[in-house]
């Protein structure tokens, strides 16, 4: 909301960002919303169905051997491996439904549906350009 206002020439203060509950695309923002913690959960339960048909249900005996059955076992560099593979996909998934869907349920007066195909199409016209925005983002993250 604040950009949106600074874009149109219009006062922007903190205040203005709670503004965005008054917007008519607050159900179809919900939406998007809804279907990013389903994918949350899934993703949290698809890395603890891995853990578990790696190591068992049992919890490590201790951290130092849970620290040396990760970093000193096969098993232990397939979860790091393959963990990071999982949590890639699901990485796309995310960046290819809400790069631009966010963006447009705010500027513009379309459904939840119709905004992630949107980010879909685009990601599909510009995979090198989403690429590099999306790697731009991860080292963000990781740096701070």
């Amino acid at each position: 909301e604040i950009s949106r206002r600074r874009e149109a020439g219009l006062d922007a203060s903190w205040r203005h960002a709670f503004e965005v509950r008054n917007s008519p695309a607050l159900p179809a923002i919900a939406a998007v919303g809804g279907m990013l913690f389903a994918i949350f959960i899934t993703w949290l339960l698809t890395a603890q169905m891995f853990y578990q048909y790696l190591f068992g249900a049992a919890p490590p005996e201790s951290i130092s051997s849970f620290i040396n059955e990760i970093f000193a076992t096969g098993r232990g560099w397939s979860l790091i491996i393959l963990g990071h593979a999982i949590g890639f996909v699901f990485a796309v998934v995310v960046l290819c439904t809400t790069v631009i869907a966010f963006p447009l349920l705010l500027d513009r007066d379309v459904g939840a549906y119709e905004a992630i195909h949107t980010s879909v199409r685009a990601v599909l016209a510009n995979p090198i350009v989403m690429a590099v925005w999306g790697l731009i983002v991860t080292v963000a993250l990781i740096v701070g």
